[in-house]
């Protein structure tokens, strides 16, 4: 099973640190609230791809939480992966959902192969 999480459903962290820097507070996954730290510029390389930040997405959002994440509002994707991961071969594809669409779908072209290349299947 390959399951793919909708807009700002996933976890963005700094590649270099490995900390999440992406707040999952109800305001901000509503569209609510700004998170200013984690809007990409409005330019592109050479090669016409928008230029990057040091943000990747590292895996599907579980919950959402308020009160700087002290309070759980409720699940997002958590419980559906805990169950498709004990039931079935799942392999999730995190995206960052601020890059462009034709961006995600040559990443996601590229996870299909490995899985591929990977399973057998």
């Amino acid at each position: 099973v390959v399951f793919i999480h909708g807009w700002k459903a996933s976890v963005l962290a700094d590649k270099n640190t490995g900390k999440d820097e992406f707040d999952y507070t109800f305001g901000v996954v509503m569209g609510l609230a700004k998170d200013p730290s984690i809007e990409l510029p409005m330019e592109w390389d050479s090669n016409g791809n928008q230029v990057k930040d040091n943000l990747i997405a590292t895996e599907a959002c579980h919950s959402a939480t308020c009160m700087c994440r002290m309070v759980k509002l409720g699940d997002i994707y958590g419980p559906l992966l805990d169950h498709l991961e004990k039931t079935r071969d799942l392999h999730v594809f995190a995206y960052d959902w601020r890059l462009c669409l034709d961006e995600t779908a040559a990443n996601f072209t590229q996870f299909l192969i490995n899985i591929k290349e990977i399973t057998g299947q």
